[in-house]
């Protein structure tokens, strides 16, 4: 009688025991699972901050490019403001000497 329960005792604790590993193992799925889904969000994270940074990169050059164009524009119109008033004095001098009157 002491051998059956004996036998009965190591079976309980063998079923337990394996019971414990089975449990285990599912969590250790689980944590592989779960390690797997941050590796995508993470390489995911990575991929949107290139990207980010691209587009960051290429508006900052679209910027500098629009500020010397706007350089450039301002230049030309101070040359043509020199220009224009170098014209007008041609013109009042032209106009003094053919006695013309300013209008």
């Amino acid at each position: 009688m002491a051998e059956n329960q004996e036998i009965q005792r190591l079976r309980t604790e063998l079923e337990e025991a394996l019971n414990r590993e089975r449990a285990l193992r599912e969590s250790e799925e689980h944590s592989r699972a779960h390690i797997e889904l941050l590796r995508n969000i993470i390489n995911r994270h990575h991929d949107i901050s290139r990207f980010v940074e691209a587009h960051l990169n290429n508006q900052e050059q679209e910027l500098l490019d629009t500020i010397q164009g706007a350089n450039e524009l301002q230049q030309q119109v101070v040359r043509l403001d020199a220009e224009l008033v170098v014209c007008r004095q041609v013109i009042d001098h032209l106009r003094h000497q053919l006695g013309l009157r300013r209008n």
